[in-house]
């Protein structure tokens, strides 16, 4: 248990560093021609519900995956202490339309205007190479993901000898495995 209350402090501090090396984080989602990995913002951290929190576009090819796959992969990468942190979530979209409304009211207006295009994201761009945006309809293309967590492999690499833990959630702990790195 002590294993998994450190990842989740780790978690939790890094949501708060915008500095933090797990701040952001390699989502991947499996489309209909295998996996698909792109970074994302680490937003929010639940340690009682194991939920980690990003923010998309509802128009974004990750919600098409999520829909038909809701089992995403999360990897963390911690350069200056040689930390992997791999977690196996189920994702869904908050659909409490208040909450919803309570986060993009704390989103900056400069950040908005990455919801605001008219076209999806990964779209071909106009002629003129720049997306035409509608700040009005913003927020209808905002997306709360929430990622509950099952399943982390932590791996440090370390010159005396590398350590490697396997933390699976059963029931109502985390159940926690040394594994040969």
């Amino acid at each position: 248990m002590e294993f998994a209350q450190n990842i989740w402090q780790t978690l939790v501090r890094a949501k708060a560093d915008k500095k933090h090396p797990w701040r952001v984080l390699t989502l991947a989602t499996q489309s209909h021609e295998g996996p698909e990995l792109r970074q994302v913002v680490l937003r929010g951290v639940n340690v009682g519900e194991r939920c980690i929190t990003v923010y998309t576009d509802a128009r974004s090819q990750k919600i098409k995956h999520i829909s038909t796959h809701p089992s995403v992969g999360l990897l963390f990468w911690d350069a200056r202490h040689n930390w992997q942190l791999r977690l196996w979530a189920h994702a869904q979209a908050e659909s409490d339309s208040v909450k919803r409304a309570a986060l993009w009211a704390s989103i900056p207006d400069h950040a908005r205007k990455d919801y605001a295009t008219h076209s999806a994201p990964g779209d071909a761009l106009g002629p003129s190479g720049t997306p035409a945006i509608d700040l009005v309809t913003a927020e209808q293309h905002f997306v709360v993901l929430h990622l509950q967590v099952h399943r982390m492999d932590s791996l440090v690499l370390k010159r005396e000898g590398h350590q490697r833990m396997a933390l699976n959630w059963q029931q109502d702990h985390w159940q926690e495995t040394a594994l040969v790195p």
